[in-house]
């Protein structure tokens, strides 16, 4: 029964995150080509990462409350699915800023509570979690580079309307193959009071926090890394290609994440990650060399790919079976909704009235913040 409820989740994880291949590095780019400024675009990825905040704890609840997390993962991606429907349909700043909040409130969720049905079919081998988390890394690279690639070349424009229901049908596929995952055993939350004491326990506010800055500094290359580099002289073709260096590297540091991790332990991997990343944003300041671009932006798989797989491990070694959809919400998405908002509108407006430049700059000193708190709190 695990065997087959991770066949099927390996599935939603490929069609989900390819739904997400064409959002993350194009959208910024659309709504651009329908006439809203970069500042709109950063209230827009920020409203999304704002309600992303609230989702998972209100999903995680739920879930652990009724030990099971498919039915609720299928109305998140379903709602989604018709979210984007709308979203493809306008060209209103205001409309879009709402629309882009209310997915990441009630399809922002799907990603952890798949993440979780994954630990619960693991059982005890958790550290084989990236092995499985990396097929929705895959699904995304392959979106992400065609898309990047199509655009180029002139076969696709990059508009709402055109991309938006692609994303959509991709959605809600992955909401449709969660039907046939079967129900696993798991124990339920009894008191929902329960999961708070260990939320705020130290070391799990440690890995909020961390999490939430790095992620913070992830916004310029995740969410506006087209116009941030087309800026630099970039061609759009190097996006492409970036993405789909950064989605081999990640998915193999998603699998190999478990080897890390008893290797050299899981502060050592995560502070090394943030060191990592700084030095990353500080190169993207100066690169207008696309070898360099597509070079640097390999390095995703270890800031993100590697960040994310020890992450999702130390959350789930330190709660209660029964509050790990909760926990996972809450430190896990929530830390990057909570981050994404900031970066979202700290890129957007920093973009706006400076240069790509400077945004990385900004980045940089923002890792570095994260890089404090990791070496100090992160026990």
């Amino acid at each position: 029964m695990a065997n087959r409820a991770l066949l099927v989740l390996a599935i939603a994880y490929v069609l989900v995150f390819a739904s997400g291949g064409i959002q993350l590095p194009l959208t910024s780019t659309a709504m651009a080509g329908v006439g809203m400024s970069m500042g709109a675009v950063g209230w827009m990825w920020a409203s999304r990462s704002v309600m992303a905040m609230f989702g998972p704890v209100i999903w995680g609840v739920l879930a652990d409350r009724r030990g099971d997390a498919r039915p609720y993962t299928i109305v998140a991606l379903l709602s989604g699915s018709v979210l984007l429907v709308a979203l493809s349909m306008t060209t209103s700043a205001p409309a879009a800023i709402v629309i882009f909040g209310l997915y990441g409130l009630l399809c922002g969720p799907s990603a952890s509570l798949i993440d979780g049905m994954v630990l619960t079919a693991l059982g005890d081998a958790k550290h084989r979690f990236g092995r499985w988390r990396m097929w929705g890394t895959l699904g995304f690279g392959v979106t992400a580079f065609g898309s990047a690639l199509l655009v180029d070349r002139g076969v696709i424009e990059p508009l709402p309307h055109v991309l938006f229901p692609v994303c959509a049908v991709l959605t809600g596929l992955g909401g449709l193959a969660l039907f046939f995952v079967p129900k696993l055993p798991r124990p339920t939350l009894g008191r929902v009071r329960d999961v708070w004491p260990v939320l705020k326990r130290p070391d799990m506010l440690a890995l909020f926090a961390t999490s939430t800055l790095l992620w913070c500094s992830h916004i310029g290359y995740s969410s506006f890394i087209t116009p941030l580099a087309t800026s630099r002289g970039l061609p759009e073709s190097s996006v492409g290609y970036s993405l789909a260096a950064a989605i081999i590297v990640e998915a193999i540091m998603l699998r190999e994440t478990g080897w890390f991790t008893t290797r050299f332990g899981a502060r050592r991997v995560l502070i090394g990650v943030v060191f990592v990343t700084i030095v990353r944003w500080l190169l993207m300041a100066v690169c207008t060399d696309p070898v360099m671009f597509v070079a640097l932006s390999a390095l995703h798989g270890i800031t993100f790919g590697l960040f994310f797989g020890t992450f999702v491990q130390l959350v789930a070694e330190r709660t209660p079976p029964q509050m790990r959809q909760a926990a996972q919400g809450t430190i896990g998405s929530g830390s990057f909704g909570l981050g994404g908002a900031i970066g979202s509108l700290l890129v957007g407006h920093v973009f706006q009235a400076t240069d790509a430049q400077t945004t990385w700059l900004v980045m940089a000193a923002v890792a570095s913040l994260a890089l404090v708190v990791a070496w100090r709190f992160v026990r």
